[in-house]
């Protein structure tokens, strides 16, 4: 069984590591329904996924400026705190359980990776903010290949570049169509259902599931173990 043994955990980031509450409080201060972030959030998703179904790339910042503009017009809002309310992204703080998440995996002896549809210049400086990096084998990021997740080519990029078999990688994920993208390729999936609360049955059920980070590592660390 050690050719199915997990050797890396590929964490998707935001909503997964860090939570979006920062983003929130600046839409409050503002006077801005809170709960409009979330429907933001999906926005940018939804116009980088269409856009890379048509071979067409832009960057989440390009796409998340655009979509803020449009909510901030809609609540006949100032366009000046557009960038105050974008750079929120670069205040996220940690989810409960994430660092001993980590540590876990790592003593383990299972890398820890972030692959987000973000900026990785903004990963590295989130996991150096909450005292992550450490835990940290390396970061990746669409941007350098091009093209949305779930796109597989994106996971198959991380896989190939550091010579691991899709076999051997877990992608960990608070969101369906992540786990989606990474079951596609081979790869084991693990779904944390804290934010989306279920998995649509659409979707091929996940190798694990939980209701947060830590949960979810421990079922992995049993499976590896007896591999």
């Amino acid at each position: 069984m050690e050719k199915n043994k997990i050797k890396l955990a590929i964490f998707d980031v935001n909503q997964t590591i860090f939570n979006l509450k920062e983003i929130e409080k600046r839409f409050k201060k503002n006077k801005i329904d809170p709960n409009l972030v979330d429907k933001w959030f999906n926005n940018i998703l939804k116009e980088g996924f269409s856009l890379s179904s048509t071979n067409s790339f832009f960057s989440f910042k390009d796409i998340a400026i655009n979509e803020l503009k449009r909510i901030v017009k809609k609540e006949r809002k100032n366009l000046k705190i557009v960038n105050y309310l974008f750079n929120g992204f670069k205040s996220l703080n940690v989810n409960p359980k994430i660092k001993e998440s980590f540590k876990k995996l790592n003593q383990n002896n299972i890398k820890v990776i972030t692959l987000t549809n973000g900026p990785k210049e903004n990963c590295l400086s989130l996991l150096k903010k909450n005292k992550l990096s450490d835990h940290i084998y390396k970061c990746f990021s669409i941007e350098e290949i091009k093209t949305w997740k779930p796109d597989p080519k994106v996971y198959l990029y991380v896989s190939k570049k550091l010579n691991i078999n899709p076999k051997n990688i877990i992608m960990i994920a608070a969101h369906g169509w992540d786990i989606f993208g990474a079951k596609s390729t081979g790869m084991k999936t693990g779904y944390i259902s804290n934010y989306e609360y279920f998995l649509n049955s659409y979707y091929p059920k996940p190798d694990f599931l939980a209701r947060d980070s830590l949960a979810l590592v421990n079922k992995i660390i049993n499976y590896s173990s007896s591999t």
